[in-house]
């Protein structure tokens, strides 16, 4: 009969009251921890529908504004920008029509439409609708600009990631419910041992030490006073961390790694009161430990140590009288949690100040894009009576060109950190480019200023932009000798050759997808005043300035070119200290710098005849454009749009020598323009003119046969030289 097991597990007997406890304990237990991983996923989708609403608020505010510049390309940076966030699995962009302009799961020009039950509920419905499959919150909604619908935007919030934290969550509370179980069986037992079964609890006594000791939770016993009486082997190989520690004279009230926010205090409570349940706490390493770390407890240098981070349980064990005669402290180390929280923090910082940046890039080359159709009559009207003038009225026309010189300096700066000024990319030796600039960039230092140099030899080449790159550089020491406030100072300039783990590369502004491996890079440094982390967060806004006087452009276009040339920008500066600026580049394979460089193009000396067809939708633009190319000696033909332009090529396809062609205009714009004329006639040479000079179209369009890109505002010359090019027999 089962009551004669030698156990004692009767109805009646202490070891079946203290089974049923511990049973009852466990049942307990295990339905609380489904409900609180029912509770922890209901709320990571909460989170995550809160989240996704906002990004889909901002991601259709960068959409639409590119969308309203007609600029596919941006968009496309920008999806892939946003894609770098790990939630976001997929964007796609349709037409109200619900045609693809953008899908990043289709690698060429995307196919086919979205289904049109999700374009009719678009149009429908004011907010962004979202729903639930396979791990994955989709989102679509209407994207416009200034009340009006341009079309919609679809994207998957990816919930993979934040499932898993939720199961390591579950699996971490469910360690500490099995270790509450054990705790209150062993409780109960103790009760069954005082009951007078104390040979038949031995074993499980033995095997509940065994637990113990093998617990991966570094659990110890402490009496009152403090003293360690026992602890597991986790905790002791935790606490091996600090050289101090020693299981024979260890006292937890004494140890000042835990004298630190209130931690010491929370012990104490559980020593006298407990239970007590001690959120994350930085561990302060003593010993010879504690020589690598700095005052946050970080790895100094090299150094090879982590910060510990701990969370702690700690609560009273009590005899039969109330009385507290041991305490028992539960330490989890939870370093591994917090690095990545950090990780992630950072990330997202970066990647919400690159998404400013990008927002503010797009609205900067919109406005430079604008600027350059206005400038182009003033500078091609000023050029015309500049040389038609004499006189007192020639320096009038002269100011004028001067004026609209800067103004177009300025457009220019606005499109480099838009990522859209014209590139002519080379493979280049920085070391090299530095030496040749040296004394143009001591001419731009303040007198109190000492520039020193440390170039190395023999470094990878780089494809970048020379003209830009020495915009970069000059940009950063004018910079530096500003941050000297005309003190004394020193200004130190040097360039080597770094490997980059792909955390460090994508750790660099702005935040973009980089591979590892060798990067060249350009350091500018200062013995200046330094900034605060505020003001680092904000020195590459447009028209962000510390001066009383300046544009604050300057930075602004170091980023948009660095950005261009798939480059970071690490910056390193606290107040009245060192401040630096290095400048990454990916290196290239080329072994050395290609010396064949272009020919200066030769103006035109003589007149030009024949017909042109000139097309561009702004007026003004239209009318300046004829009377430069009629002051070549052509005759011009003129269209508002690309379909009259077609329509004007079609009537008389022989009789044009070349076209003048617009790319953003409405009805049909130059690229579809350029597509059906090609039809027609694959040899007509074709001049783009664009304000948008360095976008990815503009540059693909300046790879084909007989096209050449022509930037505005342009003057006389400007379109001499590219029409010598294009009729050398008549230059």
């Amino acid at each position: 009969m089962w009551s004669r097991i030698s156990f004692g597990l009767t109805a009646r007997g202490p070891i079946f009251l203290a089974t049923t406890f511990a049973f009852t304990i466990a049942v307990f237990g295990s339905v609380s921890l489904l409900l609180d991983a029912q509770r922890l996923k209901s709320s990571a989708y909460d989170e995550a529908e809160r989240n996704g609403e906002v990004l889909f608020s901002t991601i259709g505010q960068q959409i639409s504004d590119s969308l309203y510049f007609d600029d596919i390309e941006q968009i496309r940076k920008d999806a892939e920008s946003l894609i770098l966030q790990q939630e976001i699995s997929r964007i796609a962009v349709f037409t109200i029509e619900g045609q693809y302009l953008l899908d990043t799961d289709q690698y060429k020009v995307p196919q086919g439409g979205i289904e049109p039950d999700l374009v009719r509920m678009v149009r429908t419905q004011i907010e962004p609708l979202y729903r639930l499959k396979d791990n994955k919150l989709q989102f679509i909604g209407s994207i416009g600009f200034d009340g009006g619908s341009l079309g919609g935007l679809y994207f998957e919030f990816d919930l993979s990631g934040r499932l898993e934290l939720v199961d390591e969550a579950i699996r971490e509370r469910s360690i500490w419910g099995i270790l509450i179980v054990l705790l209150t069986s062993g409780l109960g037992f103790a009760i069954a041992i005082a009951s007078g079964t104390a040979r038949s609890l031995r074993a499980i006594e033995s095997n509940y030490k065994e637990l113990i000791e093998q617990s991966p939770l570094p659990n110890a016993v402490f009496n009152s006073e403090g003293d360690l009486r026992y602890a597991n082997p986790a905790f002791v190989r935790l606490m091996s961390r600090n050289r101090n520690f020693s299981e024979s004279n260890y006292r937890i009230f004494d140890d000042p790694g835990l004298h630190q926010d209130n931690v010491m205090e929370d012990i104490q409570r559980g020593f006298t009161s407990g239970p007590v349940d001690i959120p994350m706490f930085h561990y302060t390493i003593e010993g010879d430990i504690d020589d690598n770390l700095d005052a946050k407890g970080d790895a100094k240098g090299d150094a090879n140590i982590d910060p510990l981070w701990i969370r702690a349980v700690v609560f009273p064990l009590r005899d039969q009288a109330g009385e507290i005669n041991e305490v028992v402290v539960t330490f989890q180390d939870v370093s591994a949690e917090k690095k990545t929280e950090e990780e992630r923090q950072k990330f997202n910082v970066r990647l919400l100040q690159t998404q400013k940046l990008e927002g503010l890039g797009v609205m900067a080359g919109g406005i430079a894009h604008d600027l350059n159709n206005y400038l182009t009559p003033i500078q091609g009207y000023g050029d015309l009576l500049s040389r038609r003038l004499s006189g007192d009225l020639k320096p009038f026309a002269d100011s004028i060109m001067k004026s609209a010189a800067r103004a177009a300096e300025l457009c220019s700066q606005l499109l480099a950190y838009a990522g859209r000024d014209t590139q002519v990319k080379k493979v280049t030796d920085i070391s090299d480019e530095v030496r040749q600039m040296s004394e143009l960039l001591r001419t731009s230092l303040s007198k109190k200023a000492t520039l020193t140099q440390s170039l190395a030899s023999g470094l990878p080449m780089i494809m970048v932009d020379q003209v830009q790159l020495r915009q970069v550089l000059q940009n950063l020491i004018i910079n530096a000798s500003e941050a000297l406030e005309e003190e004394v100072g020193e200004i130190s300039l040097s360039t080597g050759v770094r490997t980059l783990s792909e955390t460090v590369a994508q750790s660099l502004l702005p935040a973009q997808q980089r591979p590892a491996g060798n990067y060249v890079y350009i350091e500018v440094a200062d013995t200046g005043v330094g900034m605060t982390a505020e003001i680092v967060e904000n020195i590459f806004n447009p028209f962000y300035s510390t001066k009383f006087t300046g544009r604050g452009l300057g930075l602004s276009a170091v980023l948009g070119i660095v950005s261009n040339h798939d480059g970071g920008i690490l910056v390193e500066s606290e107040p009245n200290s060192r401040t630096a600026f290095t400048i990454y580049f990916p290196a290239t394979e080329a072994l050395q710098v290609d010396s064949t460089t272009l020919s200066t193009q030769a103006r035109a000396r003589g007149l030009y005849s024949g017909e042109v067809l000139l097309v561009d939708d702004e007026e003004d633009v239209l009318m300046v454009g004829r009377h430069i190319l009629e002051s070549l000696g052509f005759k011009v033909t003129v269209a508002n749009n690309g379909a009259h332009a077609l329509d004007e090529f079609q009537k008389n396809p022989g009789i044009f020598r070349c076209i003048v062609l617009d790319l953003m205009m409405p009805v049909m714009d130059g690229e579809k323009a350029m597509e059906e004329i090609r039809n027609i006639d694959q040899d007509i040479p074709i001049i783009v003119v664009t304000g948008y000079s360095g976008t990815d179209s503009t540059v693909r369009l300046s790879l084909s046969p007989n096209v050449t890109v022509l930037a505005k505002p342009y003057l006389i010359d400007d379109m001499a030289n590219v029409l010598a090019t294009i009729f050398p027999a008549q230059a």
